[in-house]
């Protein structure tokens, strides 16, 4: 069932069947979000790209299988499914910015400015689709009344990312 090989075919399936269905391929897809995960940019200056593609192309067949959970929804394994793909996104980022500085600039404080500068500026646009997903996975549930974990962790982790925008209010 891994990255959305199996995809159940609506017709075939009454509705009533689609959430054990949905919630089976999404707690599926947790190795393939393990593995994922793992992979980091602690490389050879010379083998960063390759890496980059590589952690890409997973996200890639993650974003496709989550989305399959999506279309067939089941509310509770839609909304992990959408948090799942906007902290995918975020990891992404995280990892990136964690990548240590080739050893070869450390001691040009120019260079390693630079340097972090180009990753910021690749993170940026992976941070701006996890706060896309984790919002849509936010929404989702408040309009589907869903209360669960993915819920709670998408809305935790928008207020940690986006404070101005979800960070408690004066008032409360």
């Amino acid at each position: 069932l891994a990255l959305g090989y199996y995809k159940p075919r609506k017709d075939k399936v009454k509705d009533r069947g689609l959430a054990p269905v949905a919630q089976a391929m999404y707690l599926d897809l947790e190795p393939a979000f393990a593995e994922y995960d793992r992979i980091n940019f602690v490389v050879a200056p010379k083998l960063l790209k390759r890496q980059l593609e590589i952690k890409g192309q997973k996200l890639q067949k993650l974003q496709e299988a989550y989305t399959a959970v999506v279309n067939l929804k089941a509310a509770e394994p839609a909304v992990c499914a959408l948090y799942r793909i906007g902290f995918a996104y975020r990891r992404f980022s995280e990892t990136l910015m964690a990548t240590p500085i080739p050893k070869e600039i450390r001691g040009n404080s120019e260079f390693v400015e630079e340097y972090k500068s180009q990753l910021g500026q690749v993170a940026e646009p992976l941070e701006q689709k996890a706060v896309e997903g984790l919002e849509l996975a936010m929404n989702k549930s408040r309009e589907l009344g869903v209360r669960n974990d993915c819920a709670r962790a998408a809305t935790e982790l928008l207020f940690k990312v986006k404070p101005e925008k979800y960070g408690p209010t004066l008032e409360s």
